[in-house]
Parts: structure tokens; C-alpha cells; sequence
């Protein structure tokens, strides 16, 4: 059954094999389920209509790599020349979703604790309505105070002055934290089938400044309206609030159509006795959650990934899904964990290059003075 009204359809003429790359941008229409292949994977099943021989015209299905399966008299005809339902280009639910960076530049020596930097940051078109702004820390740069033998990790990204032509990207630190530089990731979404949000941890819990606050486990997020289908679930860190030993994760489980369970939980392993323990003030975990039903092909590709390597190394890797990654995508790009020695200088970037249609080069590094004995972080991206 369709649980939208019949102007937000339309049906997308296509003929020979289903390739979900010809849709470009289209939405195609579940028809619920997946086809399992001889060789164990499994396609989505889109709707799909078409002409018999006797020039009736009957409804069926289409699964990458076939041709539509009409359903006639109790049997599955193949036809060559067919339909698949989409989403109308014509309406609110072609809105877009528009992804981009913000990276400061300074220098070092005139960073002072506590500081404050925005840009104005003006969208690459200007959008139907106000969108909502997502954003997620991809990269610290966090100064090691010698005068007290550590750091305090204090650093929170939030927009401000929100319109459909543009919105101010803030970046901050507080109290005693000197944050050199930071890069942020952005997303202006628009499209009303998207729900995003901003979950804050002193929302549930008390903050407490000396000995901070228990991890959090399965907390419930509720989403505003219900999907159709369980969503794809990205969560990365856009406020981060932590001392002693720099060890913190998030990560969502238990997605439904009606909401997903959140974790922030701070680890317990040390690399060195003399380092004191994670202590964790607060946190904001950024979440968006996106309709499994195809976007830029089968269905929009969402992934972490993880890096956990020896001292002096990089976290570098090639992730790559052909038959998910369909257009050239957008990539948004956030941190959901870091494990690493409070020693030194807190210096950690994850970056993507080299994106086609088929997949991309990632990496996860360190850098400068950094002292880890394991340089273990992670990200979550999704393809938009």
C-alpha cells in the first residue's frame, strides 16, 4: 500500500536489464522485500509496470539485473519495455540535500584557550524553504597544556542564522582548552523525508563538572514521524567534552520505523598507570536518518569506518560498493569514536578522496606530536 498521495508518483520509462544508475537522481518505489540471488546477495525489489502481448497492461516487479516480472494469470511474464515507479520530480520530495566543509586555518602561536571561530557559508543554491543544518567534527586540533600535565577536549560546532541562502558555521572551545583548528562537515537538508537532529547528553543527565557523568546506553530516539521502512541511521560527534584519558564512542542501534537507540559510552582502558581515567562532561551526538528506499541508485550507502593501528601510523583504507554507490556521490563525514593517549597534542583528521560511482579512498590520521600507542578513531559517512 502507498502512503503517499497519488500526485507524488510518477512512473520512469526504462527497457532491457534494471540498472538502478540509469534513475540518476530518481527516487524509485519500494515493492517491499529483496530478491536473493544463486550467489546469497540480495537486490531490492522496486515496483514496476508494463504491456503484455495481448496489450493489457499489468503491474509487477524489477530487481537489478532483470527485466520487469509482470504478474498475469498466475504467472511471472518477462517484458523488455517498462515502468518503474518513482517519486514525482515535481514536488517537495525532489527537495535536495547539500553537503560541504568548514576548516579553519590558524596559526598556532596566536590560538588562545577559549576560542571562537565562524565563517559565513553560503549554499551552493539557494533552497525552496529554510533548511536544516546537520554538523559533525571531522577533525581536532586540540593544544596539550605542559603547565598542568593535560588537556581538557572542549570543542562544539553548532549553526547559527539559518536562511535558504546561507548559515554561520560556529566552532568553539571553552574554559582552559586551546583549540588550534578544527574541520567540520555540513549538510543542509532539505528534503522533507529526512529527519535529522541533535541529541545532547546534559538533556538526560545532570552535568557534572568534577567527576562527570556515567556512560549512556540505548538511549530511545523518537523519530518526529514515522519511516516507511527502518532508515538508514548516521550519528558522529558535533560536541565533545572529556579529560584524563581521550576515550569516547557513539553509535546508534535498534533502528525501526519509528526511532533508534543512542550510546555514548567512554572507554575504560588505559595506555599508560599514570594516565588518569576518561572522565566525560557531556557530549552531542548529530543524527540523520535517511529513507532505505534509493537514493542516486539502489539504496543511499552508509558506513563506518575504523582505524587501529600502531604507534607512528595512519589509518588508511578503500571502501567500495558498486552496486550501492550508484551516481557520484556527496560525501558527509564525522567522528563517532576516538581511543588515544592523553599525552600529548590531540591531532586527528579523517578525510575522504578519490570518489567515483564505484567507491572511495579513506583515511584516518595523526599527526605532529601526537603520542598514541594505538591510533584507533572512527567515522560514519553517508553517501548523499
Amino acid at each position: 500500500m502507498l502512503s503517499r498521495e497519488k500526485g507524488q508518483y510518477e512512473w520512469h520509462q526504462l527497457s532491457d536489464a534494471f540498472d538502478p544508475s540509469k534513475l540518476s537522481t530518481l527516487v524509485p518505489i519500494i515493492r517491499g522485500g529483496y530478491h536473493t540471488s544463486s550467489d546469497n546477495s540480495r537486490k531490492r525489489v522496486y515496483i514496476a509496470k508494463g504491456r503484455l502481448g495481448n496489450g493489457t497492461v499489468q503491474c509487477g516487479y524489477v530487481y537489478q539485473g532483470i527485466c520487469a516480472r509482470l504478474c498475469y494469470d498466475g504467472q511471472a511474464i518477462d517484458v523488455q519495455d517498462y515502468s518503474i515507479l518513482v517519486l514525482s520530480q515535481s514536488n517537495a520530495y525532489a527537495a535536495r540535500v547539500m553537503v560541504g566543509n568548514y576548516t579553519t586555518e590558524n596559526h598556532w602561536i596566536h590560538v588562545k584557550p577559549a576560542a571562537h571561530y565562524s565563517s559565513l557559508i553560503y549554499l551552493p543554491q539557494q533552497t525552496q524553504i529554510v533548511p536544516r543544518v546537520a554538523l559533525a567534527l571531522n577533525s581536532l586540533d586540540i593544544g596539550y597544556d605542559y603547565t598542568i600535565g593535560e588537556a581538557h577536549v572542549r570543542v562544539r560546532a553548532y549553526p547559527q542564522n539559518v536562511s535558504k541562502e546561507s548559515f554561520i558555521c560556529n566552532s568553539e572551545a571553552w574554559e582552559d582548552t586551546r583549540l588550534f583548528n578544527t574541520s567540520i562537515d555540513w549538510a543542509a537538508i532539505e528534503d522533507p523525508t529526512w529527519r535529522c537532529g541533535v541529541f545532547k547528553l546534559t538533556d538526560v543527565v545532570e552535568y557534572d563538572w568534577v567527576n562527570g557523568v556515567k556512560s549512556l546506553h540505548n538511549h530511545r530516539i523518537v523519530f518526529p514521524t514515522r519511516f516507511d521502512f527502518p532508515p538508514l541511521v548516521f550519528v558522529a560527534f558535533s560536541h565533545i567534552d572529556i579529560w584524563g584519558h581521550w576515550s569516547l564512542r557513539t553509535y546508534a542501534t535498534n533502528v525501526d520505523h519509528a526511532g533508534f537507540n543512542i550510546s555514548i559510552v567512554k572507554g575504560e582502558q588505559k595506555y599508560y598507570d599514570d594516565e588518569p581515567a576518561t572522565v566525560l562532561g557531556s557530549a552531542s551526538i548529530t543524527w540523520i536518518a535517511i529513507p532505505n528506499w534509493g537514493y542516486f541508485g539502489e539504496n543511499p550507502y552508509m558506513r563506518d569506518v575504523e582505524s587501529r593501528r600502531r604507534a607512528l601510523e595512519d589509518g588508511t583504507g578503500m571502501s567500495s560498493s558498486a552496486s550501492s554507490l550508484g551516481g557520484l556521490r556527496k560525501l558527509f563525514v564525522g567522528l563517532n569514536s576516538i581511543h588515544m593517549s592523553s599525552k600529548k597534542n590531540l591531532r586527528l583528521t579523517v578525510s575522504t578522496s578519490g570518489v567515483t560511482h564505484i567507491g572511495m579512498d579513506w583515511k584516518i590520521e595523526k599527526w605532529g606530536d601526537t603520542s598514541v600507542e594505538n591510533l584507533n578513531a572512527g567515522a560514519s559517512y553517508p553517501c548523499c
